[in-house]
């Protein structure tokens, strides 16, 4: 069944384990118009469950900003032998026999909090030279990642019967679960690799409040989709708000940047990774551009300015 109306926003969805998240989207696509742009922010591996934001419409082109949030992880492990891809699906690497305690994981997770340099999995959607990683893997190829900074902002462990243990995870974007069961091995020199993970959030989107595919399938039939739909906006709760009279508003949607002095704006430089960013509203208090603040800091410019249809 396919909708008529034009939705453009955001839904919290539940992806279950097993399809891919290109599946989940496309599955999506054929619900609502096959012309309406549909998209994801931030892929989950098909063993993977929870959490897969879907943009719609005019919100696929601020995905960028789910992407950079953090994310909330349940992950769980399994000692005793590691693979190729990290997780449960690859080929054996190693294996050991070692008994690993409570206290010597838990200790092992407190290196791990922080900012850290992290390899990804070679089995993963990066890209080296045009190429997805998991591409050059199947190859043969012996290409190496390289590390990268991520953030642990917090990891607990929830669940222990050795060989088994479960963590609890909220962690920067770009960071990987699957390296992080494998590292743990390496530390406590007891091989390991994922056997779960389920994303519990991804910036406000949280678990509690997502609804799976099928539900999905049964709001659409209802005509309820729309109460399940998160605005624009919903994603730039950290970016400042101004509110543009009838004149700016409409400068600022024929691509002309406007005097801050002549805005009635304060404008205070910071080191927040959206500060020279602005969210304008026009005079009926409707969403319509994400501005940029000149270099100078005398201007305001749209970076994307958001056409009613």
């Amino acid at each position: 069944m396919s909708i008529k109306r034009n939705f453009h926003g955001f839904i919290n969805l539940n992806k279950e384990s097993g399809p891919t998240s290109s599946f989940v989207v496309s599955s999506i696509k054929k619900m609502i118009q096959p012309k309406l742009k549909v998209g994801h922010c931030g892929t989950l591996d098909p063993l993977a469950s929870g959490v897969l934001p879907i943009c719609i419409g005019r919100a696929t082109r601020l995905s960028e900003f789910l992407l950079l949030e953090n994310k909330g992880y349940k992950v769980r492990g399994k000692f005793g032998f590691s693979t190729d891809t990290y997780d449960s699906t690859g080929k054996t690497i190693d294996h050991s026999n070692k008994n690993v305690k409570r206290d010597e994981l838990e200790k092992a997770l407190e290196s791990f909090k922080g900012e850290i340099n992290q390899r990804p999995p070679l089995f993963s959607a990066l890209k080296f030279k045009g190429e997805r990683l998991y591409n050059i893997a199947r190859k043969g190829g012996n290409y190496i990642p390289p590390k990268r900074k991520v953030k642990v902002l917090d990891i607990s462990l929830i669940k222990f019967e050795f060989p088994m243990y479960e963590l609890d995870i909220l962690v920067s974007s770009g960071f990987y679960a699957r390296s992080l069961i494998h590292n743990l091995g390496e530390n406590l020199d007891c091989p390991s690799h994922m056997i779960g993970l389920e994303r519990t959030s991804v910036g406000e989107f949280h678990l509690s409040k997502a609804i799976k595919l099928n539900q999905l399938s049964d709001l659409m039939k209802k005509e309820k989709l729309e109460s399940h739909i998160f605005s624009l906006d919903y994603v730039l709760k950290n970016i400042q708000r101004i509110d543009m009279n009838l004149d700016e508003s409409m400068k600022l949607k024929n691509g002309i940047k406007i005097d801050i002095q002549d805005s009635n704006f304060f404008y205070q430089p910071c080191s927040d990774k959206y500060s020279d960013l602005i969210k304008a509203y026009d005079s009926q208090g409707r969403f319509f551009a994400i501005l940029r603040v000149s270099e100078d800091g005398k201007f305001l410019k749209p970076e994307k300015v958001f056409h009613e249809n």
